[in-house]
């Protein structure tokens, strides 16, 4: 045997004497096999040996240390006293290890829970058999969202069972739900289901605070002023996760009924003000995500990523004028068209002169310079003549200007036609900058909330200008809800509403008109439920509600609340039948055609009398 291993086997004897003295029934082998399974299952990078004070118990530590130093992790000693307040919370969490030595390992555990240490990394406690779980942990409050395993020896000292503590509350029983179980024949053998699978809430009741607000949430039945029937999206979504997770609920209304906003003394009203001070658990409305409300409240998994956009009363559908019958073509196409046509009456008239010239016909045929253009009039127009040009020269000057005229008509008429065919609205505005320049319409937008604030608090710009100008004149008496802003819309003149485009999805159907979107009046947002600053059920119902969403139940909900088919009203093509608003310009410019005509015609009999007396 070389001197390595004789050094090694002394080690292993004398670590395993130590061990045995300090740890009772765990042998070292013990201790680094499960340490070394722990590590890879949680991929650790940092592993934490803890002890108390008596500066004998770093000896049997250092053992450990020494024999799990090769794995490739980061290992050291450390106090109890030093995990205290630490923030531990990365990506990859620490390990920490330590060994249960009566009343001091017990004090120790009581002085974290209650600097609220536990949730900082995943624990690993070796607990003597003697010794009652519930016994060690009798004063111990381990958080819901903790991962903490008490190592026992289950049948003898060749097999050890791996059990996950926590309590779902403060008050609550201790949970005892087994994780892994580990023997020198058979290895660890870990249980297949997940933390988020394996935990639920074990029936404890959740506090709800909303404000109705359909189609998101709403009650229908009330019991001595307490919502006892509700529906809406949100309320189904959290019956879904009721089910999943073995808990009940508590609803009830703020007082004052706000969504919230931060006060100039730093306090929240509303709901977020119940959610802040823990009179709450959930707010069930959807709420803006902003930092302001970061700062001081979590967010569930975004559920709806939409914009807040204005919304107005949908105007008439837009009506031909002069600009419909000239806004086809550029004005620079204009002008090289009828460059193009003074040009070719030239060379018509020419080379109809060069034609009779040659054949010797004394006839005129209407092609002078005073003639000529009634008959390129014809050409534009695509109009046949009577008389087909003899001469090569004079046919190849038709045969292009009838080429030349049909391309730009065709060209006109189908941009013509694509007018009368796509009605389009006429908004009196298309982005927040027209809806400031108008100057007729109010905003409205519910008191005290995030929209409000946007504006209200905006440094001096558009935004803070729309809300001195358009939004604090007529705050008097502010919509209480989406629906109350919207029924607005309909029943006032000039009046626009700020809200999302699925609040309005939800609504539309029982508005007394049709609203539409101001399409570039928009800022997005994204929009979910809040919770508890560090909420311990924060990980769990995140991680639900984002399984809801990647297996469609989200979807589900969706088309169950909001109607199965509907597109604001700018995009729906109306009834493509050409009214006489569509066309009445058409019929003015005949009308003018014959009052002008008319007129001409009177004006050449007064001077052909005129002529006749002189």
């Amino acid at each position: 045997m070389d001197p390595r291993s004789i050094d090694i086997y002394l080690f292993l004897i004398f670590s395993v004497t130590v061990l045995n003295v300090r740890v009772n029934t765990f042998s070292l082998q013990t201790i680094v096999t499960v340490t070394r399974e722990v590590i890879m299952k949680y991929d650790s990078a940092c592993v934490y040996l803890l002890h108390s004070q008596r500066d004998e118990e770093s000896l049997y530590l250092a053992q450990v240390q020494k024999a799990l130093s090769n794995f490739g992790a980061f290992i050291t000693t450390k106090r109890f006293k030093a995990v205290q307040n630490k923030p531990y919370w990365t990506q990859h969490r620490p390990l920490f290890v330590a060994f249960m030595r009566g009343d001091e390992t017990k004090y120790e555990l009581e002085m974290l829970s209650k600097a609220n240490s536990l949730v900082t990394g995943r624990w690993l406690l070796f607990v003597d058999v003697v010794m009652s779980t519930q016994l060690v942990f009798h004063d111990v409050h381990v958080p819901f969202n903790s991962e903490f395993m008490v190592v026992r020896q289950s049948a003898g000292e060749d097999e050890v069972s791996l059990t996950e503590v926590f309590r779902v509350s403060p008050m609550a029983p201790l949970q005892e739900q087994s994780a892994a179980n580990w023997s020198v024949t058979r290895g660890m053998r870990w249980n297949l289901a997940s933390l988020h699978e394996r935990r639920n809430l074990q029936g404890m009741t959740l506090r709800c605070v909303f404000i109705p607000e359909p189609p998101y949430i709403a009650v229908e039945k009330y019991d001595g002023g307490t919502p006892t029937i509700l529906f809406g999206y949100t309320f189904e979504l959290i019956k879904v996760l009721k089910q999943r997770l073995n808990f009940r609920t508590k609803y009830y209304i703020p007082d004052p009924a706000q969504y919230g906003t931060r006060l100039e003394n730093g306090s929240w009203n509303g709901m977020v003000g119940e959610v802040l001070r823990q009179d709450a658990d959930i707010g069930l409305n959807l709420f803006m995500v902003t930092n302001k409300r970061f700062s001081v409240i979590d967010y569930f998994p975004p559920i709806f990523n939409t914009r807040m956009i204005v919304h107005i009363k949908k105007p008439d559908v837009e009506s031909s004028d002069y600009k419909h019958v000239v806004s086809e073509f550029t004005v620079d196409l204009w002008i090289a068209s009828l460059v193009t046509f003074l040009i070719y009456m030239l060379l018509l008239s020419f080379t109809h002169y060069i034609e009779r010239c040659i054949s010797n016909e004394q006839k005129l045929t209407g092609y002078g310079l005073n003639d000529v253009w009634f008959c390129t009039m014809g050409i534009i127009c695509q109009k046949p003549h009577h008389e087909t040009p003899k001469t090569w020269p004079c046919r190849i000057v038709f045969i292009t200007g009838y080429l030349t005229a049909l391309v730009l008509f065709i060209a006109y008429a189908a941009i013509f036609i694509s007018f009368l065919a796509v009605r389009r609205l006429n908004l009196p505005f298309t982005d927040f900058e027209g809806f400031l320049q108008d100057g007729s319409y109010a905003l409205g937008v519910i008191k005290n909330s995030e929209r409000e604030a946007i504006f209200k608090k905006a440094d001096e710009g558009l935004f803070k200008e729309i809300y001195v100008k358009l939004i604090e004149p007529y705050s008097q008496k502010p919509p209480k809800k989406d629906k109350d802003g919207l029924e607005r819309v309909c029943t006032e003149e000039n009046y626009g509403y700020l809200c999302t485009q699925i609040t309005l999805r939800g609504l539309a159907k029982t508005l007394p008109c049709v609203i539409t979107e101001v399409p570039e009046a928009y800022f997005s947002t994204t929009v979910s439920m809040i919770m508890q600053k560090c909420s311990p059920y924060k990980r769990l119902l995140s991680y639900h509600l984002q399984e809801m969403k990647r297996t469609g139940i989200l979807n589900r909900i969706e088309l169950k609340i909001w109607p199965k088919e509907y597109k604001d009203s700018s995009e729906i093509i109306p009834n493509p039948t050409v009214s006489f608003d569509t066309v009445s310009i058409i019929f003015a410019v005949l009308f003018t055609g014959v009052v002008v005509s008319i007129f001409i015609m009177f004006a050449e009999i007064v001077m052909n009398k005129f002529q006749r007396i002189t």
